[in-house]
């Protein structure tokens, strides 16, 4: 993530970009309005919420507890797995 930061896209050298990096915490990054969806909801609602609100990922909870992330590449990966199912049926 830092390496793709502003300062990394500077024209500084690699001591002045590290000395930066390391005065940044995550903290300071990271997004605290964080939306979760339930372990409970099907699988439309993760995507809706996931392509509308332009998520690359979405923490799963039961109750406060985080159980699991569902990310874009997992459903890109379903898809793959459904298209080779339908492969298969065709022939």
């Amino acid at each position: 993530m830092l390496k793709l930061s502003v300062s990394s896209l500077a024209d500084m050298d690699e001591d002045d970009q590290q000395e930066i990096h390391q005065c940044i915490s995550l903290r300071d990054v990271m997004n605290t309005d964080v939306q979760t969806i339930s372990q409970e909801a099907n699988l439309k609602k993760a995507i809706e919420q996931i392509i509308y609100n332009k998520y690359g990922c979405l923490p799963v909870v039961e109750g406060l507890k985080l159980v699991g992330i569902i990310t874009e590449a997992d459903f890109i990966k379903m898809t793959y797995k459904f298209l080779d199912i339908l492969e298969d049926k065709k022939g």
